[in-house]
């Protein structure tokens, strides 16, 4: 949404590409590294004890986090100095988590950050190629692309703290674990559904085959008969996804008991190999979870980092300008 109503002037003397403030950009880095201290703090937090005060406040520390990075895209022009902030915020937010440190942590984090400099990139070509700012055009590129990174950051925190922790209590183990199976019901009935249209597709295809006419003794098989046959395996296959979603649901409580059991007697247990895989395999279950949301988050993160915007143009932390070739850009003021 362009902001014509902040344009202050024409101007010719100033560079699009340079960082006019280099105290504001220390103001605007600062409190982003504070909430990226705050969301790996709460996020170790709530991995541990799995209370509700911890998961709301990780969830503001990281909405407000997102903000500022697109904040940052827009106010600090310089890729080495985007570099830098990132850097600086991701070492920040992996201190607090840092007791849950493994191979994938680490790997984790690395890529993480990477995808949060490259989402900046994004954001700042956006912005660049734009003749009047959008917010919400370059907002969607660095929410959307931070988000991604940050769900990798809870993926591979999660999961070290799952499988590694010595201090995971049962109640986290039981809240993460309900908190996978909506995700993990969706896909059985899905599958399950394909499976029973491709048993009705095989048993249609073959109705006539040699088997089915072996049985009814060389005879050409009616039409109501061959309809019947394919709807009651669908029928039956239908009503096994349900019985398997019904006792899933109905055992959820056993089924974590023993999960819990087994993840504690043998998962030290486990050979290097076998160990890295499992972390692995959950790393991907809980990253899909997060990610199914994820679109949510944005269009609630996106218009409280707007009005944040919005205040600082308005109070004159930076301003919005024409360049001679009437492109407007956006400084420090």
């Amino acid at each position: 949404m362009p902001e014509p109503s902040l344009i202050t002037k024409v101007t010719s003397d100033i560079s699009a590409d340079v960082d006019y403030s280099p105290i504001k950009i220390v103001a605007l880095v600062s409190v982003a590294t504070l909430f990226a201290f705050f969301a790996g703090y709460f996020l170790g937090d709530f991995l541990l004890a799995a209370e509700v005060k911890s998961l709301v406040l990780t969830g503001v520390a990281m909405a407000m986090l997102l903000i500022f990075f697109v904040l940052q895209a827009l106010f600090i022009k310089s890729f080495g100095k985007i570099t830098l902030a990132v850097t600086l915020e991701m070492i920040v937010m992996f201190l607090p988590l840092a007791g849950y440190s493994s191979i994938l942590v680490l790997t984790g984090f690395v890529v993480a950050t990477l995808w949060i400099f490259f989402a900046h990139h994004m954001g700042r070509n956006e912005l660049q190629n734009e003749l009047r700012i959008d917010y919400f055009r370059v907002s969607k590129i660095v929410i959307g692309g931070s988000l991604t990174a940050l769900a990798l950051i809870i993926a591979v925190s999660y999961s070290a703290a799952f499988l590694r922790s010595e201090n995971l209590s049962k109640r986290t183990f039981s809240y993460l674990v309900d908190s996978t199976m909506p995700m993990l019901e969706k896909y059985i009935e899905s599958f399950m559904g394909a499976l029973s249209n491709g048993v009705g597709g095989f048993i249609e295809k073959n109705i006539n085959g040699e088997l089915l006419k072996s049985i009814a003794g060389g005879a050409e098989i009616p039409e109501a008969v061959k309809t019947e046959a394919v709807e009651s395996a669908k029928s039956e296959v239908k009503n096994q996804v349900s019985d398997l979603v019904k006792s899933i649901t109905e055992e959820k409580d056993a089924i974590t008991n023993d999960l819990y059991k087994e993840a504690k007697n043998n998962y030290n247990a486990l050979p290097a190999d076998g160990k890295l895989m499992v972390e692995f395999i959950l790393i991907i279950v809980v990253f899909l979870v997060i990610k199914s949301i994820s679109f949510a988050v944005r269009w609630i993160v996106a218009p409280i980092g707007y009005v944040v915007y919005q205040v600082l143009l308005f109070s004159g932390f930076a301003l919005i300008r024409l360049e001679s070739r009437s492109r407007e850009i956006i400084v420090l003021n």
